[in-house]
């Protein structure tokens, strides 16, 4: 790259993101962005759209924010004011029927689970309406299989495996420090 390319594309790369509006913010990062994917791990995290829709993914969870809708492709989610907010989770749309409305909806190995807080929620297939979800009543739909019988998502690691790895690391790296320390003759206290 010459050195004239330099600053214009540094032009470009900030005039592309000064022209992306934030549609709200995440806790502890900030503004957020149209199609911005979030990942949690051992920890929730909160959205708050422009638009008053509260998101809260749940843990070991994964989604992408739209203005206008959540696509949760694994775990849990519970939406707040979405009165013109839709989630997708896999086959199957939630949307508010009531402006009030609060809705927990969840992925599981085998179905997925659509619960309302309060208000009327109804569930489509993207197209025909499947059923209405009352106030404080739950719906559990079974999950389209792909060809092998298995479900069509990833798994993240379980808090065991998590950990399991992470005491792993730890432990490699204790021995590499103990082990360079005596080659040295050193204590590595």
């Amino acid at each position: 790259m010459t050195k004239s390319a330099v600053p214009l594309a540094l032009i470009f790369c900030a005039a592309c993101f000064a022209a992306a509006p934030a549609i709200g913010t995440m806790t502890g990062t900030g503004e957020l962005f149209d199609g911005t994917a979030i990942h949690t791990a051992l920890a929730p995290n909160d959205v708050n759209l422009e638009s008053g829709v509260a998101i809260r993914l749940s843990p070991r969870s994964e989604g992408t924010v739209f203005h206008d809708h959540l696509v949760l492709d694994q775990g849990g989610v519970r939406v707040e004011n979405f009165k013109e907010y839709r989630i997708n989770a896999r086959d199957l749309q939630i949307q508010a029927a009531e402006p009030a409305a609060g809705a927990v909806v969840r992925i599981t190995d085998k179905s997925i689970e659509v619960a309302s807080l309060r208000g009327a929620l109804n569930v489509s297939d993207g197209g025909a309406m499947l059923t209405r979800v009352t106030a404080g009543t739950h719906m559990s739909f079974r999950q389209a299989a792909t060809q092998n019988g298995t479900p069509t998502h990833k798994a993240l690691p379980s808090d065991t495996h998590v950990m399991t790895w992470m005491i792993g690391i730890t432990a490699a790296a204790a021995l590499a420090i103990g082990l360079t320390a005596a080659a040295q003759g050193k204590s590595p206290f």
